[in-house]
């Protein structure tokens, strides 16, 4: 087995004759200009006569429409695409959309049968997923899917020893470095906790980090960069036997082979600063008629007995004279005078301020993925009233669900044979989630809190 690690989550894997690329993101500023590739992408390998591509998510370091459009030309309308068949199919329509003609959804938990390989997928969470290669070896590609539990027990029964483990080692969210007074259950080395079960539970004979090679590069969100985990800090960190990669460098027959230059690119990038895009600004008639659009979406697409959980907030700007109190309960908004520079502050009707730019919250509530992509992309400054950290965080998962469809009951969507194919796929994934809803912590252990992932148990 052949892997080049390409760029940040793309990996150029080739077995038996056949070639398999995932994840390609190779240029330009993501997530509303607010990450970008540490380093920069290499030279794309030849992908003219590319047998497969696979998508894990929708998150666009993975799913990246503008590197996809460019890609076309060479890799052809017809190669065949791969996603983790989800709940609703938006990816594989996004992907027919941008040209390609043969996209192939992947049951959860059911392997399938390619040109003399044989291929796995499994979905974890809200949407992220994870493929296993076998060919003349077999590799897990786990990017950034947080499979954890009975879930991650049941991939390593089915897979036992894999050759090559590929999973992401440092921070994609804003939680808990934006947010002011808050008491954190997440550290830098948290990740770290995560990739060591990966190492511990599955054990590759190969172990290696990726899908972290990114800088926030906006002027909003630069502070986030020291939070980040580098391969020097992960390799102190880490008890994994660590095989390093850098975009670039591939792995030929079992032996490393260094693209030129690609530690001291990779380094160089982790120390510079690079340029910032700037924060960019929205009027607020822009922004308010977003925003009641938003607000009706969700009145529609959420039951009131749903939205009730989601606590009140303010959001501050940057760059604007106003604060919005927005009540996602009951979808009103109330526009009120105040200094850009006033500290965040919090109350009891209104437990949790954001502070951002009036472009930010313009993408965040105008985007198809646009609240995802905020929390993600860390543009903004955040406090929570102590008692409300809990809470705080169905301000952001119930818009998310809602937009994205989960929410709307009255379609009945859980019970059509697609929805009821992919939950009996991540069966083992649900009998956890039950079971601490059962114990009353699902949302210390589930949502929230990221650490002791098998709590040290081995295989």
């Amino acid at each position: 087995m052949n892997i080049q690690l390409v760029s940040q989550a793309s990996l150029l894997v080739e077995t038996g004759g056949v070639r398999i690329l995932s994840d390609p993101w190779y240029w330009g500023a993501i997530y509303g200009e607010a990450w970008d590739l540490c380093p920069p992408a290499p030279d794309v390998p030849d992908l003219s006569g590319l047998d497969g591509l696979y998508i894990s998510h929708g998150h666009p370091d993975h799913f990246h429409p503008p590197t996809l459009k460019r890609l076309l030309p060479a890799i052809g309308p017809d190669v065949t695409v791969f996603v983790p068949r989800l709940y609703f199919d938006n990816v594989a329509r996004a992907l027919q959309a941008i040209g390609f003609r043969n996209v192939v959804e992947m049951a959860p938990g059911r392997p399938i049968a390619f040109k003399g390989l044989t291929l796995f997928s499994q979905q974890f969470r809200l949407n992220d997923s994870l493929l296993v290669i076998q060919g003349d070896e077999t590799l897990v590609n786990l990017n950034d899917c947080p499979i954890r539990g009975r879930a991650l027990r049941e991939l390593a029964r089915r897979y036992p020893r894999p050759d090559y483990v590929f999973a992401q080692f440092s921070i994609a969210q804003a939680y808990p470095y934006c947010y002011e007074g808050t008491s954190r259950d997440w550290e830098k080395g948290t990740l770290v906790e995560r990739f060591d079960s990966y190492a511990r539970v599955l054990a590759p004979r190969t172990m290696v980090p990726f899908a972290s090679f990114v800088r926030f590069c906006n002027e909003d969100n630069r502070a986030m960069n020291p939070h980040r985990t580098s391969l020097d800090e992960l390799k102190a960190l880490s008890r994994a036997a660590l095989t390093v990669l850098y975009p670039g460098d591939r792995i030929t027959e079992g032996s490393i082979v260094r693209a030129p230059g690609s530690q001291s690119r990779y380094e160089e990038a982790m120390h510079e600063a690079g340029p910032l895009q700037p924060a960019r600004a929205a009027s607020r008639d822009d922004v308010d008629a977003a925003l009641r659009e938003f607000l009706a979406a969700l009145r529609r697409d959420v039951p009131a007995f749903l939205r009730g959980s989601v606590p009140r907030a303010r959001i501050l700007f940057n760059d604007l004279p106003y604060r919005v109190s927005l009540d996602l309960a009951r979808c009103v908004r109330d526009w009120h005078d105040a200094d850009p520079q006033a500290p965040l502050e919090t109350s009891a009707e209104e437990p949790i301020a954001y502070r951002m730019s009036t472009g930010t919250f313009l993408d965040a509530v105008a985007a198809p993925w646009g609240w995802s992509n905020l929390q993600i992309g860390a543009k903004f400054r955040a406090r929570v009233e102590p008692g409300w950290e809990g809470k705080e965080y169905w301000f952001w998962i119930v818009p998310i669900l809602g937009r994205e469809g989960y929410l709307r009951l009255r379609s009945m969507w859980f019970l059509r044979p697609r929805s009821l194919q992919v939950t009996w796929g991540r069966r083992a994934e649900l009998i956890d989630y039950v079971k601490h809803l059962l114990s009353g912590s699902f949302m210390t252990d589930v949502v929230r809190q990221k650490a002791d992932y098998e709590g040290g148990a081995t295989r």
